[in-house]
């Protein structure tokens, strides 16, 4: 495994059966460290901020909405009559 001057250090050339030479993205291989997760902290700020819009919302988007309009008049079809056997 190599990697010839001049090349980018995003892929690395592998030597693989029968002298084939195969080019693959370091991302792809264990020759890069792995990244360390993200971490992501919410201020104390940001929380009550959070509570502070949740809180507000609450009030905008009540859970029982007021009706609108009137009720639909139900459809009454009528009855077919009945067979006798």
């Amino acid at each position: 495994m190599g990697l010839p001057s001049g090349m980018n250090t995003q892929s690395v050339l592998v030597i693989y059966q029968d002298g084939m030479v195969l080019r693959i993205p370091m991302a792809a291989t264990n020759l890069v460290p792995p990244r360390p997760p993200s971490e992501n902290k919410l201020t104390f700020a940001a929380i009550t901020e959070l509570v502070s819009l949740a809180e507000q919302w609450e009030v905008l988007c009540l859970s029982t909405p007021t009706k609108s309009g009137h009720d639909s008049t139900p459809v009454n079809k009528p009855k077919s009559p009945k067979r006798s056997a």
